[in-house]
């Protein structure tokens, strides 16, 4: 990997905790951990599941959004999101949703017919059962 960062004119680095390639980066862009941000992902059942900042980022760090935000801004481009909702509300409406994901609140029917909730049945779970 050292050889692939040497014949290479410039090489950027962004992420929350230091290692190997970061030392060996021209440029590191600190990006705020998990806990010190506001996003969504999607989980293993195909739901979209969003998260909310916990704890403020340490020293310089932003979540990745606001990075390539600034980046963008200084080649002169914009955008236009002041938060990571703009930024998943942009990709909503350009994006069509996975089968089974819930977006704004809303969920699609997923491969066996029935929509999603927020909460996954578990067997054995009394409480579970008691709502299935």
């Amino acid at each position: 990997m050292l050889e692939a960062l040497r014949v290479v004119d410039t090489v950027v680095f962004t992420g929350s905790n230091a290692n190997w390639t970061s030392a060996n980066s021209h440029w590191v862009l600190p990006a705020a951990a998990w806990v010190e941000r506001e996003g969504t992902y999607t989980n293993f059942e195909g739901r979209v599941q969003r998260f909310r900042t916990a704890i403020e980022p340490l020293g310089q760090a932003l979540a990745e959004w606001e990075i390539v935000g600034r980046v963008m801004a200084l080649l002169g481009e914009s955008l236009s999101a002041t938060r990571a909702e703009h930024v998943f509300r942009q990709l909503a409406r350009r994006c069509r949703p996975s089968p089974g994901s819930a977006i704004s609140g809303s969920a699609t029917p997923g491969p066996s017919g029935r929509r999603g909730s927020r909460r996954t049945s578990r067997a054995g779970d009394p409480a579970s059962e008691a709502t299935s």
